[in-house]
C-alpha cells in the first residue's frame, strides 16, 4: 500500500488537495458516505455542510485509476445547528443524514431531487449527545447520551426503548455486525455489552491498558466492522487516548491483539473490507513541527504506512466507499489522501490472473483474463494472500476460515487443531482447482516452478511437490518428490540439498499425505450415520459412540463386555462383586463377570437398586461428600445454563457444607452468582466472608478487597424483594432462599434438582434408593434421580408421608 496526498505524488506539506472551511470554523466530525459518496462535515458554531466529489478524468475516463478528485458537485450547507456540531453519522440504507450538537439537539435530514432537507427534530434539552451507530440494515438507531441516557428508535423516528445509567457517562456505541448486541463505552474507560433490548451480557476483557477504581483512560473510539470477514480476523478495534489499541476476533476474543501506536490518539476506522485500519492522532514528542499523523494498520496489528498531516490539530477521518481515499478534518480544513493499494496479479503463458479491487460478500474474485481469446473466467476464494506463476498454472495462497472448500475436487484437511489454517490453490488458465494443500504456515510469500510451490513465513519455509492432472493419472505407480519444510535456523547444508534436490529426477515410495490424497480423492470423508439413544438424565438422542452427554455433560460408564458407552445405566447389569457394569444383552451368554470373573448370580437390574444402597451405605462420610459436591456441581451448571436465580439459592445451600468444601470456593461462587442475578446484598455478604477467611494469602485478599469496592461504588448493596412460601409447620411466611423458618426454626429439606428449599416437603417427591427429596416439578421431565440416578417408579408424594424420615 502507498499512501500519498492529493494531487502529487510528493511530500504532503508541499502540494496538498484540501477545501477551506469558510470563516476558519474548526472542524469537528466528518463522514464520507461510502455509497453515494457524500461527504458530511460538523464544526463549531452550528456549521453543518455535505459535499460530494467528482473524480478527475481525462478525456471521459479516470487517470490511470487515480481517485484524486477535481471539483465538488454538491456544496450545501444545512441549517438548523445552533451550537457546535459533534457527531455525523450515515444511514447509508436510507439515505439518511443523522447530526447533533452539543445542546442534545439531534437533527435527521433526508435526500429529495439533488438536495438535502430537515426530516425530523429531536431535543432531549437534559445533555449532549456522544454517539450514534444505525444497524447494518438501517432499521435502527441507538443513541447514547453523556449523562448515561441511551434511546434505541427505529428509521421512521419512534422510540422502540430506554434506558437510563444512571452513574455510568458514556463516550460512545456500536451494534454488533448481527445486530443481536450494543456495545458502550464508558468515560472510566470500560466497555459494557448489552443486549438489543437493553439487558446487560457482560463487562468486555479489556488488557492493553490497566483500568482500576482509581485509574481511568478514556477511549478515543470504538468501531465495530460490520461487513464480512473470515472468523478468525479481527473485527473490533479499541483504542484509547493514550495510543494503546487492542484488536478483537468478536465480543469474547480472551487473546486481543495488543498495539501500541506511541502517539496521542482521536480515532480510527475501518476501511471497506475490514482489511486495513486507520488510525489518526498527534505524536507525543514535539521535536517535529509537524505532530499530526495518520497510522495504517493490517487487520492483525501490522503496521503498514505512516503519512504526516499538516496543521495544529486532526479531529476526525473518514475512508472513501471503495477505500481508495480517506479525508482528515485539520483545524478549518479537509484534507484527502489517496490510497494506491498492492495489487495481487501474477501472468502465466497468455494468462493474466488478478485479484478484482469489488469483491463480492461471499469471498474475493479472481479473474483469469486469456489476453489471445479475450475470454475471462472467475474463482471465489476466501482471503487471497498472495499469488506466483510458473509454465501453465498459478498458486494462490488463502486464508482458511470455514471447514469446506469451494470446489468440489479438493479435499478438506481438519488436523490442525486451534492453528490457523491457510490453503495453497493451484489453478489452470480456465481458473480450475488441479491441486491443493492445506498448511498451518503463513503464507508471507509464495513462489513457484513447473514441479514443486515454496511458502515461506518469517521463521519457516516449506516445499510442497503438487501434482498436475498428467502426475495424478501416474500414482501411485510413480511419485512426485516428498514434502519437506525447513526452518531459518537450518544449517546450510540442509538447505544446499533441497536445493540440489529439485534437480533430482526418480521415483521413490509414495508417502502417507500422498496416500491420503489417492484415497480422499475416490471417497469421501464421511461416516456412516451413528447409532443413537436416549440420555437417562435429559432425554436428548446421543451417538453411541459419545462417551458423555453433549448436552448435559453427564458421563456414561462403559460395558465391560462390549466396551460401548451405557447411555441409560439405570437398565445395565451390576456385578454383586467388583460393582462395575454391563449390557444386559451381553450377560445373557456369559457365566461369570467378564472383568473380576466374578459367578453371575440372581443380580439383575431389579436388584441394582439394592446393590447401590449397600455401596452407599457402607460409609456414611463419603455418602455426605457426595451430596456436598452434587449441589456443588449444580450451582455451577445453573450459573452456566444462565439460571442465576437458582444458582443463587444452591449457592447458599453450600454454606452448610464448609467443613467439606473450600469456604473460598463456596462463597467465591456465591458472589459471582449473586452479583449476575443483581443481588448485590448477598454478593456483600459473600465477599464480607472471603475478605474475612484465615486462610486467605493477603494478595488475594487485597483483590478480592479491590473488586468489592469496584462493584458496591457502582451498586447499592441491596437484594430485590423475593419470592415467599409458607411454613409447613407454623404457616408463617418465608423467602425462598431460607434453609429454616425464622419463626419456629423448622429446617427445610433441599430439592436435589433445583437446589430449592422446600418449604412445604409434604409434597414432594421422594426417591425410593437414596431417600431425597425433590420437587414433582422438576422431577416430571426426569427419569431417573438427580442424585443417585435410580429409576423412578411408582413412588409419589402420597407414598412419601408412610416413609420413616
Amino acid at each position: 500500500m502507498f499512501v500519498y496526498l492529493s494531487k502529487k505524488l510528493i511530500f504532503f506539506n508541499e502540494f496538498c488537495w484540501k477545501i477551506a472551511i469558510p470563516n476558519n470554523t474548526r472542524l469537528n466530525c466528518i463522514s464520507w458516505n461510502r455509497d453515494q459518496g457524500y461527504v458530511a462535515v460538523g464544526g463549531d458554531d452550528g456549521l453543518l455542510k455535505v459535499l460530494k466529489l467528482e473524480a478527475a478524468t481525462q478525456g471521459g475516463q479516470a487517470r490511470g485509476g487515480l481517485a484524486a478528485p477535481s471539483n465538488l458537485s454538491m456544496n450545501q450547507t444545512l441549517d438548523g445547528h445552533k451550537a457546535s456540531v459533534q457527531v455525523v453519522t450515515w444511514n447509508e440504507t436510507q439515505q439518511k443524514l443523522t447530526t447533533s450538537d452539543r445542546d442534545g439537539v439531534i437533527m435527521v435530514w433526508m435526500l429529495y431531487k439533488g438536495s438535502w432537507y430537515e426530516e425530523m427534530t429531536n431535543d432531549r434539552k437534559k445533555s449532549t449527545v456522544k454517539g450514534m451507530s444505525w444497524t447494518r440494515d438501517g432499521q435502527k438507531i441507538c443513541i447514547v447520551y453523556e449523562d448515561g441516557a441511551i434511546i434505541v428508535g427505529s428509521v421512521d423516528g419512534n422510540r422502540i426503548w430506554g434506558k437510563e445509567l444512571k452513574g455510568t457517562p458514556l463516550t460512545g456505541v456500536q451494534w454488533s455486525p448481527d445486530g443481536r448486541l450494543l456495545l458502550f463505552s464508558v468515560r472510566s474507560g470500560e466497555l459494557h455489552l448489552y443486549d438489543n433490548q437493553g439487558a446487560f451480557v457482560m463487562r468486555l476483557s479489556v488488557q492493553c491498558v490497566n483500568l482500576g477504581p482509581s485509574r481511568a483512560v478514556s477511549i478515543a473510539a470504538c468501531v465495530w466492522f460490520t461487513g464480512p470477514a473470515p472468523t478468525n480476523r479481527p473485527v473490533l478495534a479499541i483504542l484509547y487516548e493514550n495510543g494503546k489499541m487492542q484488536l478483537m476476533r468478536n465480543e469474547n476474543d480472551d487473546l486481543p491483539i495488543i498495539v501500541d501506536t506511541q502517539m496521542q490518539a482521536i480515532s480510527c476506522q475501518w476501511n471497506h473490507d475490514g482489511s486495513i485500519l486507520a488510525v489518526c492522532g498527534m505524536k507525543t514528542s514535539m521535536a517535529d513541527k509537524e505532530s499530526n499523523q495518520a497510522m495504517f494498520y493490517s487487520a492483525y496489528g501490522v503496521h503498514l504506512r505512516t503519512l504526516k498531516v499538516p496543521g495544529r490539530e486532526v479531529t476526525s477521518l473518514s475512508w472513501e466507499g471503495r477505500s481508495l481515499r480517506i479525508a482528515f478534518g485539520v483545524d478549518s480544513f479537509i484534507y484527502f489522501a489517496n490510497i494506491r493499494p498492492d495489487y495481487m496479479w501474477c501472468s502465466f503463458g497468455r494468462t493474466v490472473a488478478f485479484l478484482q479491487a469489488d469483491s463480492g460478500r461471499d469471498g474475493a474474485v479472481f479473474t483469469f483474463w486469456d489476453t489471445a481469446s479475450n475470454q475471462c473466467f472467475s474463482k471465489t476464494v476466501d482471503v487471497p494472500l498472495c499469488v506466483a506463476a510458473s509454465a501453465d498454472h498459478c498458486v494462490i495462497a488463502v486464508e482458511a476460515p470455514r471447514l469446506a472448500s469451494r470446489d468440489a475436487n479438493v479435499s478438506v484437511e481438519t488436523n490442525f487443531g486451534d492453528h490457523p489454517m491457510f490453503q495453497l490453490l493451484v489453478c489452470n488458465s480456465m481458473s480450475t482447482t488441479v491441486d491443493s494443500r492445506y498448511i498451518d504456515l503463513w503464507p508471507h510469500f509464495v513462489g513457484m516452478n513447473s514441479t514443486h510451490v515454496v511458502v515461506a513465513s518469517k521463521e519457516q519455509f516449506l516445499l510442497w511437490p503438487y501434482r498436475t492432472p498428467k502426475g495424478v493419472s501416474a500414482l501411485p505407480a510413480a511419485k512426485s518428490k516428498r514434502e519437506r519444510r525447513f526452518h531459518v535456523d537450518d544449517t546450510p547444508s540442509g538447505v544446499a540439498e533441497v536445493l540440489n534436490d529439485l534437480d533430482r529426477s526418480g521415483f521413490e515410495v509414495p508417502s502417507a499425505s500422498e496416500l491420503a490424497v489417492a484415497i480422499f480423492s475416490r471417497h469421501e470423508p464421511k461416516d456412516t450415520q451413528p447409532d443413537r439413544a436416549s440420555c437417562f438424565t435429559c432425554e436428548a438422542l446421543v451417538p453411541d459412540a459419545s462417551a458423555s452427554c453433549p448436552h448435559c455433560g453427564t458421563r456414561f460408564p462403559a460395558c465391560v463386555a462390549s466396551g460401548r458407552a451405557l447411555v441409560n445405566p439405570t437398565d445395565a447389569w451390576l456385578c454383586s462383586v467388583c460393582h462395575h457394569l454391563a449390557s444386559p444383552a451381553e450377560i445373557a451368554t456369559r457365566r461369570s463377570c467378564p472383568l473380576c470373573h466374578g459367578l453371575i448370580g440372581a443380580t439383575s437390574s431389579g436388584a441394582r437398586d439394592k446393590s447401590l444402597q449397600q455401596i452407599i451405605s457402607r460409609s456414611s462420610t463419603s455418602y455426605q461428600q457426595v451430596i456436598n459436591y452434587h449441589f456443588l456441581l449444580l450451582a455451577q451448571r445453573q450459573l452456566k445454563s444462565g439460571l442465576m436465580h437458582s444458582a443463587v439459592l444452591t449457592s447458599l445451600r453450600l454454606r452448610e457444607y464448609e467443613n467439606v468444601l473450600d469456604p473460598e470456593e463456596i462463597y467465591g461462587l456465591l458472589a459471582l452468582a449473586s452479583c449476575a442475578d443483581r443481588s448485590f446484598g448477598t454478593a456483600s455478604r459473600a465477599f464480607i466472608k472471603l475478605e474475612a477467611l484465615e486462610s486467605l494469602p493477603e494478595p488475594r485478599r487485597a483483590e478480592y478487597e479491590e473488586l468489592a469496592v469496584a462493584i458496591f461504588s457502582r451498586h447499592e448493596p441491596k437484594d430485590t424483594q423475593p419470592d415467599r412460601a409458607s411454613c409447613f409447620t407454623c404457616e408463617a411466611l418465608v423467602p425462598d432462599a431460607s434453609a429454616s423458618c425464622p419463626h419456629c426454626g423448622t429446617r427445610f429439606p433441599a430439592c436435589v434438582a433445583s437446589g430449592r428449599a422446600l418449604v412445604n416437603p409434604t409434597d414432594a417427591w421422594l426417591c425410593s434408593v437414596c431417600h431425597h427429596l425433590a420437587s414433582p416439578a422438576e422431577i416430571a421431565t426426569r427419569r431417573s434421580c438427580p442424585l443417585c440416578h435410580g429409576l423412578i417408579g411408582a413412588t409419589s408424594s402420597g407414598a412419601r408421608d408412610s416413609t420413616d424420615l
